[in-house]
């Protein structure tokens, strides 16, 4: 929730903690944990023995079994801030904030220098090549082939989902149990009140839910009733408004035949959601009951997201049907460009993935490749990745027209059309735009169908934002920029993940308050229906996973942007630029450029003369984190910096009250 204070643990914590109990005892047997656990960055090896790095229970690091000293806490939080951000290269003041918070030493840098010149040294082994690397803003881990447990609890975690949309339960159960034996406890719990920790920590916490209940479905549906029937009375116990555990809970007894026992705890489980809550169980869990009465063994649960709905399309009848055109023109060979942006969670990665799995399952091709954000790649590594993929011969020159003329080529060769999706490559090297400039021009007489996937059409890095912009302006590419659900769309995605029929007056609220994002939408419902949350009460919360994906959005924002986008959330939204200097103790200068920074982030949005955040729940969460004492610093100032924006000073008051 929101109002939970910064240093609060999770909601996750308790069940996390019952999590390592009820699974203790795969960590000494885990047959087929190996492959479905690994998760290692496709990097070339580096000679010398690999490394170990763990993040759950606490920071180790290991060397062919034999533990590393890393020494003391502040040199072991540079490591643990290069771990969470997983490759990715990490500017010098934000490690400087993560390290040593609101109070940094008076010559923090050279500490910085001198923790990671030790790190470099503690890490290296012979003639391996430096693990830690210095750029020119920041420094980057390479992390090569070595190991990291969060890596592959993430890998098995995905393995697990994958397996259960195809039907595959017993792959689905081995990868969770997989999952669940690598958390062997909190994550960075000695990190506990550091801010890059605890956006980890949650965001990992809300993948554990989903890895849990994966196995307690895979498990039922693989005829393990019995062997579950004691971990999921503990799950309850533990979190006893989690209803779908409950469901699970009476799903094995009555496979056990031991339907009196399952009618108890159905008996049970009304009990605490009315004590606790005052309402009573889900629609679904009734008819479950109802049909244990009647002896009538039920499977499948009704509720559960498979992974299915998950992946459901909500709306987009109109986006679908012009991909789906456009694939039609390029079958009869006059492809295209078409490019597919909106703010992150809008829904353009589901969109398209609906749109190929469909052509796949047609017999057409379709490759994608996701240029990686932050981690360093060879020039034109995106175009090469494609070729690679389509099992084209590399050029001898990897350059940007021989790239070209080989996947024209190629698609001439072929008698059926291929759909190729570029995520991100607005942020990729400027020779890989070159491409996409050289090749936009040709596609009309081609049977290709090019997708980009990009956060903004106009927000490209610095350095590439022209090239890119002039691409996309072009008259024969075709933009189309994704917008929040409607109305009555949110309230299909709302009701069908949610479980339960929304009210008009709710569905308006929640569409202000997401401002119709289907993934805001999605965690909402999901929060409602894994807590049993009276629906009421459930729009009023920031669901953990949410709040964890702002957080860490804000967190990679420069320190000075971070800090205006804080103050403006404790003001309220549509504030004038004035008011926000004030309270921030800065120019009017250097808050537009705040601005434009959060606007790129997909924080804000463009609203001059005010500044407007790009929904509520975006507000409410990066307000939740500002302590009380800060609150009413700001809320000081504006009473004495300015005399404009009365409004905001009452809603600045109000959140410090």
């Amino acid at each position: 929730m929101e109002t939970a204070p910064a240093d609060a643990p999770t909601p996750h914590y308790v069940f996390r903690t019952t999590g390592l109990r009820i699974f203790s005892a795969h960590r000494h047997a885990r047959p087929h944990a190996e492959s479905d656990a690994v998760a290692l960055r496709q990097c070339p090896s580096r000679p010398g023995a690999l490394l170990e790095y763990k993040l759950f229970g606490s920071l180790d690091v290991s060397r062919g079994g034999i533990a590393i000293e890393i020494g003391g806490l502040k040199q072991r939080a540079v490591l643990a801030v290069l771990l969470v951000a997983a490759g990715d290269v990490v500017d010098f003041d934000r490690l400087i904030d993560d390290v040593w918070g609101a109070a940094p030493p008076p010559k923090a840098k050279a500490s910085l220098r001198a923790y990671v010149a030790n790190l470099r040294r503690l890490l290296s082994h012979g003639a391996d090549a430096d693990r830690l690397i210095t750029t020119q803003h920041g420094y980057r881990l390479d992390l090569g082939n070595d190991t990291l447990d969060t890596h592959a609890f993430e890998a098995s975690a995905r393995a697990a989902r994958s397996a259960l949309a195809v039907g595959d339960a017993d792959t689905a159960f081995r990868a969770a149990t997989a999952a669940m034996t690598l958390w062997r406890g909190d994550l960075l719990p000695e990190f506990h009140g550091h801010e890059f920790a605890r956006v980890e920590s949650v965001r990992l916490g809300a993948m554990l839910v989903d890895v849990v209940d994966a196995r307690f479905d895979a498990g039922l549906r693989i005829g393990k009733h019995t062997e579950l029937i004691p971990q999921l009375e503990a799950a309850v116990a533990a979190t006893p408004l989690r209803e779908p555990l409950w469901g699970y809970l009476l799903r094995a007894l009555t496979a056990a035949d031991r339907g009196f026992e399952a009618l108890h705890a159905y008996d049970r489980a009304t009990d605490v959601l009315q004590c606790r809550l005052g309402v009573g169980p889900s629609d679904f869990l009734r008819d479950l009951a109802d049909g244990i009465r009647r002896n009538c063994v039920v499977v499948e649960p009704a509720w559960e997201t498979t992974h299915e709905s998950r992946r459901r399309i909500v709306g987009r009848t109109a986006e679908t049907a012009q991909l789906h055109d456009a694939h039609r023109a390029a079958v009869a060979g006059h492809g295209s460009l078409l490019v597919v942006c909106g703010e992150n969670g809008i829904g353009k990665t589901a969109l398209v993935s609906a749109f190929t799995e469909e052509i796949l399952r047609t017999g057409f091709d379709s490759v994608w490749v996701s240029q990686p954000d932050g981690v360093p790649t060879s020039p034109l590594w995106a175009w090469t990745r494609i070729l690679r993929e389509l099992r084209i011969e590399d050029p001898i020159e990897a350059t940007a027209p021989a790239i070209v003329e080989a996947l024209l080529a190629e698609a001439d060769r072929r008698e059926r059309s291929v759909v190729v999706v570029l995520d991100n490559l607005e942020i990729s090297d400027a020779a890989a735009v070159d491409v996409l400039d050289l090749i936009v021009g040709r596609l009309c007489a081609s049977r290709i169908l090019l997708i980009v996937l990009c956060a903004d059409c106009h927000s490209a890095s610095a350095g590439r934002r022209t090239a890119f912009d002039r691409i996309v302006d072009r008259s024969d590419v075709v933009t189309r920029r994704l917008r929040g659900l409607r109305l009555a769309e949110v309230a299909n995605l709302f009701g069908s993940v949610g479980g339960c029929e929304p009210t008009p007056e709710l569905i308006a609220r929640l569409h202000r308050r997401t401002g119709g994002n289907p993934f805001y939408v999605r965690e909402i419902a999901r929060t409602v229906r894994s807590f049993a949350l009276p629906p009421v009460i459930g729009v009023a919360c920031v669901p953990d996973s949410v709040a964890g994906v702002i957080r860490r959005r804000v967190s990679q924002l420069p320190r000075a942007a971070r800090h205006m986008v804080e103050v403006a959330a404790v003001i309220g939204d549509d504030v004038d630029v004035q008011t926000v200097a004030d309270a921030a103790g800065s120019t009017v200068a250097a808050v537009q450029r705040g601005i434009d920074a959060a606007v790129s982030a997909g924080l804000m949005v463009a609203a001059e003369p005010t500044i407007r955040f790009a929904n509520d729940l975006v507000r409410q969460a990066v307000g939740a984190q500002v302590g009380v004492v800060r609150r009413a610093e700001i809320h000081a100032r504006i009473g004495v910096g300015s005399s404009s924006a009365p409004a905001a000073r009452q809603d600045a008051l109000q959140l410090v009250r």
